[in-house]
């Protein structure tokens, strides 16, 4: 029966274990999660922290009314749809970057006996290659994914350089639908196994 239960007000906390970010992207063709448990690709890398503002999706739809003769509306067509997420990472290294970037952007020199390691970002009138990411998240036994098959960084987020807080890698990445026309898949497991 449906009804009040606070056992299900979520909040999107990072699941993070170990040296293990929680945003993580592969190369497109990549098998993604189907589920908000399922083991990922090895092909999956993660990420550094995110900002405390963490992860924003908005989807966005348009469409149009169809009037009649007395101006009533009495249908709606949808025009288009775009679906968006935003994060920032905090954590300056070159995993991040690629993630923000893209890979042909960040360049690495390795550490010499007279240099440590050397990242370059460089940025221009290029996007960034698409990819598959995931980005998970923890609220207790509840487990909750944000999986985009298609994504690419279409936005850059300015970086602010200051002594009080942590420079940002922030990008908004666009999602493009795969083979059955979805951009963004949201997956939840209340972690409550039956029988047990």
């Amino acid at each position: 029966m449906a009804g009040i239960d606070s056992t299900k007000v979520l909040v999107g906390a990072p699941e993070q274990s170990g040296a293990a970010g929680a945003v993580w992207a592969a190369p497109l063709g990549t098998k993604i999660p189907d589920s908000a448990s399922a083991d990922l690709d090895k092909n999956f890398t993660s990420s550094g922290y995110v900002s405390s503002d963490g992860v924003t999706l908005t989807p966005d739809m348009s469409t149009t009314d169809i009037t009649d003769w007395s101006g009533s509306t009495v249908r709606t067509l949808l025009e288009n749809f775009k679906g968006s997420v935003a994060f920032s990472f905090i954590q300056f290294d070159a995993d991040s970057a690629r993630m923000v970037y893209g890979d042909k952007n960040v360049k690495v020199t390795p550490a010499t006996q007279s240099k440590g390691e050397q990242i370059t970002i460089a940025m221009g009138p290029q996007l960034p290659e698409p990819r598959s990411y995931v980005f998970k998240m923890k609220d207790g036994d509840n487990l909750i994914r944000i999986v985009l098959p298609n994504a690419q960084a279409t936005s850059w987020d300015e970086m602010s350089f200051t002594t009080t807080d942590a420079i940002p890698l922030g990008c908004t990445l666009s999602c493009y639908p795969d083979e059955n026309n979805k951009s963004i898949y949201i997956y939840v497991d209340n972690g409550v196994k039956a029988g047990v």
